[in-house]
């Protein structure tokens, strides 16, 4: 097609309202004009999008758009239609009688440019719908996915270059991505077959300030963020986390201390992802916090700054994230908060992105058996949805197995021709993956010039200077150490933390509660499975004849219900039959009444056996599991009752929502679940004995040296039976805390149950900690506090707890152990005294004052 640029660019006046074209967007879409087949690698902000974009208009027929972001399509749709020029996708989002509207406007040639998902090609209405559409130009973005030396490998890329191999050699065909190595180009462009044109950009992003702060512990990580980074930002920006669960922690942090911010992840329904979209673009919060399921595809050129807290698992992951920042053109901070452990997390992704032989062994008898859906594989092998789509995609990739349509449905078919599985190839690419791993931890501690590293890592051969804008650039090494006034703020957050528990999707509670069928709402638990020592002392009750759960699990459910419950008004407590657990929480379930003062019922009862959840790996079989396994003794005590059921974990909410389905029937006017541990994203619970060590990792980072205690009596194997944590390394959030604790007037012993150690480790850690770091200032641990002070403080705790049994609260409700310790040292004689001492407002000593006063003063006489 003849076009000379001077009538392409009116044309690009006319339609686009733009001037004039860059000079590699005008080579690409000459090429494309006429009919050439190319890869364009450019850096995000280029205009990628206007290189396929003008062709379409210029051309006949229909222009086929394969993209995986569906925010990104519908920002494009939005923006062309604006311009006059007709648009549409086809994603899941949209419901059939919309897609299938769609594609007959697609074949009746009304739509110039239309996005589609690659996953659809095996859905047969499209395959139906292509064969009459006038084709005139197909654009694969994101072409990186092609690669499986890429950084998001997709199968179902591999399709589109199936249909790319059947186009006539002069059907112009564009490939294009903002983050490609040379390998993967070539192999992009050896899989496209045929002629391919190279066009490379400079990938430098010249307005980019990157910078890597240096921090020892996560909650360092938080208290940079809300002291030092997000008050001197301006404008609007993404927080990346490592895992689902970091995004809520702290996006609720960051609200605590007056940030506006929302959290965003791949496991929102499609309404709430889009509407953080649209909150981010149109600034409505200071920063959204998310894992890297948000920024790809979303256009908002003013995006201010992009801050990481978990280094991604290499530095093309790196590239790509930061890359929607800073469109504008105007300077835009990036920074990467850096804790050398945190490489732990993205190591464990690595590791487990392939899983054991066996498990494609299981997929593939099943397969010959016969085609199954996802479900179906799921039902059939026990594995859960995230393990079926991975094997899936390598079974696929590998041609073992091929996606067939079935109806509007699919399923997984095996093929009689199919190869041996070649695990070879899953162990090279895993150690390419752990290569990429190490590059990504070297630009966390280069000393040269950050964009430079990251350009010459993305082998831009156009880059030769320095950026000078980079920490290294202006000799500065950043590390913030988190101490005094904002840990105290970092440790009150967690202290009054506690994990939302919201069994029910907002498709399924519909409506006004008084109006739904189903009365289970929102609930909460204490902790989080392996955070802290909870999932270790849950354990070793369950599994390690520990006895009842211990009164520090006891007292934190009471927290977490006086929190989240507040003045809401319950009639009765219910708690979950148990599989496997003896009374466990049935006596749990006892002292959360007689704490409460609810009465307690034990009408609640099991129909029959049924195997211990944590058999099951996905939601499917835990619910086929209990559908039915429930009744009650007594349904006329619920009727019209405001219920409260205490659970030991929740995990797949299988048995909350059993539960609540059963007591929906029998009338209640609401249900809601109260229980110790939420596991980390609703996973399965692993109950091997570092389990909770392994599932803290994924929210607080891990490192430091461990004990070496000098009570040599006791087998190793006893001690761990006792102490759960015994021998596993300290990390510097456990010895933080320990100190903190220690100040607080927490005795040896009430550490050593705290932190499941033994007494000597705990003793000569905290000794250690005063030799070597001097965390805990000039005081010697080896001294015990002066007489008068303890007494005191005895005292005072004494006082707390009677008033807290008079108000029906919590001890800490009244004060703090921090504020009795306080207390104690002060010694204070008058209630102007009182004024002078941390943690005591005018309304306490108000209302408590003189009492305390009183205290001292009959322990001075």
């Amino acid at each position: 097609m003849v076009l000379t640029r001077n009538q392409a660019e009116d044309l690009l006046r006319k339609y686009f309202r733009l001037n004039h074209f860059y000079a590699e967007q005008w080579e690409t879409i000459e090429s494309l004009l006429n009919g050439h087949r190319i890869l364009l690698i450019q850096r995000t902000g280029f205009g990628k999008s206007l290189c396929y974009q003008f062709p379409a208009i210029i051309f006949d027929g229909i222009t086929i758009v394969f993209s995986p972001l569906i925010a990104l399509m519908r920002d494009q749709i939005q923006q062309l239609k604006s311009l006059g020029i007709p648009a549409e996708c086809v994603n899941s989002e949209q419901s059939e009688k919309e897609n299938s509207a769609i594609l007959e406007q697609a074949k009746q040639n009304k739509i110039k440019i239309l996005y589609i998902a690659p996953e659809r090609q095996e859905n047969s209405e499209w395959l139906e719908a292509v064969g009459g559409m006038k084709l005139s130009m197909v654009v694969i973005d994101e072409a990186h996915c092609i690669s499986v030396w890429g950084h998001d490998f997709r199968p179902a890329f591999r399709r589109i270059i199936d249909l790319v191999k059947l186009l006539p050699q002069n059907f112009p065909v564009l490939a294009t991505t903002a983050t490609a190595t040379e390998r993967v180009a070539q192999d992009v462009i050896q899989q496209m077959g045929g002629e391919v044109k190279y066009i490379r950009g400079n990938l430098m992003r010249d307005n980019f300030h990157l910078k890597v702060v240096r921090v020892a512990s996560e909650d360092a990580k938080l208290a940079c963020l809300a002291q030092m980074l997000l008050p001197k930002f301006e404008g609007t920006g993404i927080i990346y986390t490592g895992t689902r669960v970091n995004t809520e922690i702290y996006c609720k942090f960051l609200n605590s201390q007056g940030i506006s911010a929302a959290n965003y992840n791949a496991g929102f329904d499609p309404y709430a992802r889009k509407e953080i979209e649209e909150g981010l673009k149109n600034n409505r919060w200071k920063c959204v916090v998310s894992t890297n399921a948000l920024g790809m595809g979303i256009d908002k050129p003013d995006l201010r700054f992009i801050i990481h807290t978990q280094i991604p698992e290499s530095p093309i992951h790196y590239y790509q994230e930061i890359g929607r920042a800073g469109r504008d053109g105007k300077e835009t901070p990036i920074i990467l908060l850096y804790n050398p452990v945190d490489r732990d997390l993205p190591e464990h992704f690595i590791e487990n992105s392939h899983h054991p032989f066996k498990h494609y062994q299981r997929v593939i008898e099943q397969l010959r058996i016969e085609p199954l859906s996802e479900r179906g594989l799921m039902r059939k092998t026990n594995l859960n949805r995230t393990k079926v789509e991975v094997i899936m995609a390598d079974l696929i990739d590998q041609e073992i197995v091929k996606e067939v349509g079935y109806g509007r449905s699919k399923r997984y078919e095996y093929q009689s021709t199919a190869p041996q599985l070649d695990t070879i190839a899953f162990e090279r690419l895993r150690e390419f993956k752990l290569k990429e791993l190490e590059k990504i931890i070297e630009y966390a501690e280069t000393d040269k010039c950050r964009m430079f590293y990251l350009c010459d890592y993305l082998e831009d051969k156009k880059i030769s200077n320095y950026c000078h804008k980079c920490d290294n650039c202006q000799s500065q090494k950043l590390t913030y150490k988190v101490h005094g006034y904002w840990q105290q703020r970092v440790d009150d957050f967690k202290n009054s933390y506690f994990p939302e528990i919201e069994p029910l999707s907002e498709s399924q509670e519909g409506g006004l509660l008084s109006e739904r069928k189903n009365k289970l709402v929102n609930g909460v638990a204490f902790s989080y499975y392996g955070f802290s020592n909870v999932g270790s002392a849950i354990h070793r009750c369950k599994y390690e004849n520990g006895g009842d759960f211990p009164n520090f699990l006891l007292n934190g459910v009471l927290r977490a219900y006086h929190s989240y419950f507040k003045g809401e008004k319950f009639d009765l407590i219910i708690y979950a039959p148990p599989t496997e657990s003896g009374d466990l929480v049935k006596n749990f379930a006892k002292k959360v009444s007689g704490a409460l003062k609810i009465p307690i019922s034990h009408g609640l009862i099991k129909l029959r056996d049924t195997q211990p959840q944590k058999v099951f790996q996905n939601s499917l079989l835990k619910r086929d599991n209990l559908r039915g396994a429930f009744s009650y003794n007594n349904p006329v005590e619920v009727a019209s009752k405001n219920v409260l059921m205490i659970d030991d974990i929740c995990d797949s909410k299988a048995t909350i929502r059993e539960i609540g389905s059963l007591m929906s029937k029998l009338g209640v006017n609401k249900i809601a679940p109260l229980v110790i541990a939420k596991t980390i994203g609703g996973g399965i619970v692993d109950d091997s004995p570092d389990s909770a060590k392994r599932g803290s990792s994924q929210l607080y980072s891990r490192g430091a040296a461990g004990d070496v205690t000098d009570e040599k009596d006791e087998s190793f194997a006893k001690i761990r039976q006792r102490y759960h944590k015994a021998y596993e390394k300290w990390t510097r959030g456990d010895e933080e805390s320990l100190v903190s604790k220690f100040y607080q007037g927490e005795s040896i012993s009430e550490l050593a149950t705290y932190f499941q150690r033994k007494e000597g480790a705990i003793r000569s850690r905290l000794i250690r900690l005063v030799g070597e770091n001097g965390i805990v200032g000039m005081q010697s641990l080896k001294d015990a506090p002066a007489k008068d002070e303890e007494q005191i403080y005895q005292a005072l705790k004494k006082w707390r707890l009677k008033k807290a049994e008079e108000s029906n609260l919590p001890p800490y409700y009244i004060l703090s152990n921090a504020t009795l310790d306080n207390i104690a040292k002060a010694k204070p004689t008058s209630l102007l005294d009182l004024l002078d001492i941390k943690g005591l407002g005018k309304k306490t000593i108000r209302k408590f004052g003189e009492e305390i006063i009183g205290i001292i003063n009959k322990l001075g006489k």
